[in-house]
């Protein structure tokens, strides 16, 4: 579990590579929307097994590959009810041990599926992002595939983020 409301958006891509190296280089799906956007294609740039989502263009027939995942209001709800068969399933039960994430689970309700912007809604804090976070980490796992992290590469994305924060942004 990882949560903060002080990262940076650059400094986030590279604690998930970071991370996603330390997990065998794994698929990592940070969310597109406004800053995520930042955290997608800093990621990009250097982390191999970012999820990409392709789309076939409205206007005219062509592929756009899009970073990141999508919560939206065709996505949401059915990753939320994916997620929630999951805790139900009484064969395989998904074992979630963060107790925020769980308690989160507990207050979600259908009327929060909803994407919207009202004033009313902006007046509650009902964000759910752990259980998001949780939600968006279930459907990635029909896009894993098994690897191995060279603990090298984990020590130079940590060096990355150490030029990153002193300003120095080349890549090798």
């Amino acid at each position: 579990v990882y949560q903060s409301n002080v990262v940076d958006p650059v400094n986030f891509a590279y604690d998930l590579a970071r991370m996603g190296n330390m997990y065998g280089v794994c698929v990592v799906a940070p969310e597109n929307a406004r800053t995520g956007h930042t955290v997608c294609v800093t990621l990009h740039g250097f982390y191999p097994n970012l999820y990409q989502f392709e789309m076939l263009g409205y206007a005219e027939v062509k592929k756009t590959i899009r970073l990141g995942w999508s919560t939206t209001s065709a996505t949401k709800p059915r990753m939320m009810a994916e997620l929630k068969a999951a805790f139900e399933d009484e064969e395989n039960p998904l074992r979630v041990p963060d107790a925020t994430i769980l308690r989160e689970a507990r207050m979600y309700s259908k009327e929060d599926n909803m994407l919207t912007t009202s004033a009313q809604v902006l007046k509650t804090t009902r964000h759910f992002d752990l259980l998001t976070a949780c939600a968006i980490a279930w459907q990635m796992r029909n896009f894993a595939g098994v690897a191995f992290a060279d603990p090298r590469e984990i020590h130079r994305v940590g060096r990355l983020r150490e030029k990153a924060q002193s300003g120095e942004r080349r890549f090798r």
